[in-house]
C-alpha cells in the first residue's frame, strides 16, 4: 500500500504560475496545473497565505485527471489596498486525497506609504472682502498642486501657503494633491463659503411678541407682551393682611387703656 501511495505521489505533478510581485490595486491571482501519469480522482485546495492581509475561506474541490489531459485552473484572491503592508506571501495548491501533495511558491506585495497631508483654512465661512488664508502641513516634503474652484465655476491654480480675498459669494472648492517619490499620492478636498455680511443671530426666548402675556412671559423677559405693574396682586394681599393686623393691634391697645 505504501508503495502504491508513493507511486501515485510521483505520478502527480502540480505547477504554479504566479507573478513575482503585486502592487496596490492589483488582484492576487495565479494559474496552476495538475497533471498525472494515470487516471485519478483527487481532492485539492488552492490558497494564498499572507500574514497581514485578508484570509479567504478555503474551498476544497474534486476533479478527475487523465494522463493526457492536465487540469488547468485560475485562482483569484484579494485585491491589494493601501492598508496592506509590504510582505512576502505564499501561493499554494494542496492535494489531500487520495494522497497528500503540496506545491507552494512565494511572491511579494509591494505597497508605498501614503504622503502625510493636512490642509488648513483660517475659517469655513467668510464675509465678502475678508482674507482667506490657506495652508498645509506635512511630515514629508511633498510636491503640492492646489486648484481653487470659485462659485462662478472659474478654476485657478494657487501656490500654498496662500492668502486670497473673498470676492465672490457662494461655495468654493479647494483640491490639494501631494506627491513624493516613494510614497502614494494623496488628494485632499476642502469646501468653504463666502457670504455678503455676517448673520444677526437673535436670541430665542419664551417671548413670542403676540401682544398677549402668555404663560412663562412676564414684564422682565417679555415687556412687549406683559405690562409692568406697580404692584402685583400677591403683594396687595400681603399688604392688606398686614394692614388688618395693625388695625387690630391698635384697637386692642386703645381698649386696654380705657
Amino acid at each position: 500500500m505504501a508503495v502504491l501511495m508513493m507511486n501515485l505521489a510521483c505520478a502527480l505533478e502540480i505547477d504554479i504560475n504566479i507573478k513575482e510581485s503585486f502592487v496596490k490595486g492589483e488582484e492576487i491571482s495565479f494559474e496552476y496545473t495538475i497533471s498525472s501519469e494515470s487516471d485519478i480522482e483527487i481532492e485539492y485546495t488552492a490558497y494564498v497565505l499572507c500574514e497581514d492581509a485578508p484570509q479567504a475561506l478555503l474551498e476544497k474541490k474534486s476533479v478527475n485527471i487523465s494522463p493526457d489531459i492536465p487540469y488547468n485552473e485560475l485562482y483569484t484572491d484579494f485585491t491589494v489596498t493601501e492598508d496592506i503592508s509590504p510582505q512576502i506571501c505564499k501561493a499554494g495548491v494542496t492535494v489531500s486525497e487520495p494522497i497528500s501533495v503540496t506545491e507552494e511558491k512565494t511572491f511579494e506585495i509591494t505597497t508605498n506609504p501614503q504622503v502625510d497631508l493636512i490642509v488648513s483654512l483660517s475659517n469655513k465661512v467668510f464675509v465678502k472682502g475678508e482674507n482667506i488664508e490657506i495652508n498645509y502641513f506635512s511630515n514629508n516634503n511633498p510636491a503640492i498642486q492646489a486648484e481653487l474652484t470659485y462659485p462662478s465655476g472659474r478654476k485657478e491654480q494657487i501656490t500654498l501657503p496662500a492668502t486670497i480675498k473673498a470676492e465672490e459669494t457662494g461655495n468654493y472648492e479647494l483640491r490639494v494633491e501631494a506627491s513624493e517619490e516613494g510614497y502614494d499620492s494623496v488628494i485632499s478636498m476642502e469646501q468653504f463659503g463666502v457670504i455678503e455680511e455676517k448673520a444677526v443671530v437673535q436670541d430665542v426666548s419664551v417671548c413670542n411678541g403676540d401682544g398677549i402675556c402668555d404663560s412663562g412671559e412676564n414684564s422682565n423677559n417679555c415687556p412687549q407682551d406683559c405690562e409692568k405693574t406697580a404692584l402685583s396682586w400677591q403683594l396687595l394681599i400681603i399688604l392688606l393682611v398686614i394692614g388688618i393686623l395693625l388695625v387690630v393691634v391698635v384697637y386692642l391697645i386703645l381698649k386696654k387703656r380705657k
